[in-house]
């Protein structure tokens, strides 16, 4: 087993568990209290932020255990792209849909493009596994 592996894995699910619990009850009643425009658009557009980077943590936690199986520099390649996608594709999102509580909204047009980017190196992550798994 891949321990710092296994407990990066651990740690993002941790947090990833914490920004849905963020979402489900803080971030509603921001919505709520700054009288926000779609309010139930952009909780939702949060919520797919935090479901993305859940699946990718918990994807990481089954390579820990399974790194043994695949070619060492693509394994480590694919880390790199899922994690990349977990802070671009999530992340974005995570600050898309909370931008008008924080105020930073001049950098909204800045930051819309960073979540296909995010997308790719989760699409990425994948395509390097599916190469990287060993020959029995």
């Amino acid at each position: 087993m891949n321990k710092k592996l296994f407990q990066a894995a651990c740690y993002l699910i941790a947090f990833g568990i914490i920004l849905g619990a963020f979402a489900a009850h803080g971030l509603k009643d921001a919505f709520k209290i700054h009288s926000v425009q779609d309010a139930a658009y952009k909780l939702d557009v949060f919520e797919k932020g935090v479901k993305y980077h859940l699946f990718h943590a918990f994807a990481l936690m089954v390579l820990a255990f399974w790194a043994s199986g695949f070619d060492p520099k693509r394994l480590r390649l694919a880390v790199i792209f899922m994690l990349l996608g977990i802070v671009l594709f999530s992340g974005s999102l995570y600050f898309l849909s909370t931008v008008d509580l924080t105020g930073l909204t001049s950098i909204k047009p800045a930051i819309g493009p960073v979540t296909p980017a995010g997308g790719l190196c989760f699409i990425a992550s994948w395509l390097m596994l599916a190469y990287g798994l060993r020959k029995p």
